[in-house]
């Protein structure tokens, strides 16, 4: 692992219980983490299984991902690749709790052929273990609580392109760590536009007993999904902030505390200032606005870490990061 210098002006997160009231709830600032290595040179990184999740290298590849504990600690510096390919396209990314790194996307040989994958990223990084899934080509990946794989993706002949699509088949599947299928939920056809299946319009994120997609179109239409481990699927509207039909929305963050209480980022259209975090309440089906601390406009959900939020801010550095509390 190479050394890498990383400093932290402070990181407070406080652990709370999970939130059950009628009012949305507030964020209290709780530290800083700032990043040395700059990371505007690379791809948006994720915070994902309590710690930032960076691909610092090309986008060809190879890719190396480098995990930042909340503290500032290096706990992962990992090439990967797929061997035996010209060409890797990593579409999504996440950490598990035993700090193994989920991977998907698909390769490429020589002449152009592609393969979908999933691939696992020991914790230490000295091993790799690649899954192949065709023909099901996942774009999100997600570790679960215990250590299964949840990815949303579509059965695909590679060679007809969205012609090939099996209406009958899920998108949303659930993998054992061996890649063994263990679900398949939401058939294809029930999705009238394949844009909301795309990485860019959807996060998938681990629930305590399952897990949590929200996907969304920029007219509003959209959905968030929880699907239990049983195979139990529960379906809400997502946030909604739009004045007019001509406001086209963005969904840019979700977060999962280890409570399953669940928050959201939104803007409008490229005002990213105007974007709100939105809190679930499951009891009455509907999502809350946070109230966030003067002066700060625009935040966009990272992720959680314990029952706080990660948030990037407006005007600072892309490798800067802010911890909030979750009033209770």
């Amino acid at each position: 692992m190479s050394p890498k210098n990383v400093l932290v002006s402070a990181v407070l997160i406080a652990a709370a219980a999970g939130i059950a009231r009628s009012e949305g709830p507030a964020l209290a600032p709780a530290g800083v983490l700032t990043v040395t290595t700059d990371l505007s040179f690379f791809r948006i990184p994720i915070w994902s299984g309590d710690a930032l999740v960076s691909i610092e290298g090309p986008i060809p590849g190879p890719h190396a991902f480098v995990v930042y504990a909340p503290t500032g600690e290096v706990l992962l510096d990992a090439v990967f690749s797929v061997a035996g390919t010209q060409h890797t396209s990593v579409r999504s990314w996440a950490r598990g709790a035993d700090g193994s790194v989920a991977v998907c996307g698909t390769s490429f040989d020589r002449d152009g052929r592609s393969a979908p994958f999933i691939a696992m990223i020991s914790a230490d990084g000295a091993s790799q273990h690649i899954i192949r899934t065709e023909p099901f080509y996942p774009h999100l990946v997600t570790v679960a609580a215990d250590g299964s794989l949840w990815a949303v993706g579509r059965n695909l002949n590679s060679h007809r392109g969205e012609e090939g699509v099996d209406p009958n088949a899920g998108v949303l599947r659930h993998f054992d760590r061996s890649g063994r299928p263990l679900g398949a939920y939401l058939l294809r056809s029930t999705f009238k536009n394949p844009v909301e299946l795309n990485e860019l319009n959807g996060i998938l994120r681990p629930l305590q007993d399952g897990v949590a997609w929200i996907h969304y179109l920029s007219n509003g239409d959209g959905s968030y999904t929880e699907v239990s481990s049983r195979g139990e699927v529960t379906s809400y509207p997502i946030p909604s902030m739009r004045k007019d039909q001509s406001d086209e929305i963005i969904i840019r963050g979700m977060a999962v505390t280890p409570a399953n209480d669940v928050f959201a980022s939104m803007y409008l259209g490229g005002k990213i200032e105007s974007g709100s975090i939105f809190w679930l309440d499951r009891e009455k089906r509907r999502w809350l606005p946070v109230t966030q601390p003067a002066g700060i406009a625009g935040a966009i959900v990272f992720g959680a870490n314990g029952s706080g939020l990660v948030l990037p801010l407006i005007g600072d550095s892309p490798s800067t990061f802010h911890f909030f509390n979750v009033a209770p």
